[in-house]
């Protein structure tokens, strides 16, 4: 089985992860004062990453698996 990379996140899906990934990223990585605990805040750093990765390749695995796309196909 081969995957091929075609994209299915829209511009508006890519930067809403782009808007819920960073927070993530700073909460999980940087700012300790909110989450004190280490394997919380390495999951919420590593979810940031993977939505902002996400919506860097426009491209979403799970998308794939379930065969659903953002993009709307034109007529």
């Amino acid at each position: 089985m081969r995957i091929q990379f075609k994209r299915n996140v829209n511009p508006l899906d890519r930067a809403l992860r782009v808007g819920i990934g960073a927070p993530f990223i700073y909460l999980g990585f940087y700012d300790k004062s909110v989450i004190h605990d280490q394997l919380a805040s390495a999951l919420l750093g590593g979810m940031g990453v993977m939505l902002v990765a996400i919506a860097v390749i426009a491209w979403c695995p799970m998308y794939y698996l379930i065969d659903f796309s953002t993009i709307s196909e034109k007529a």
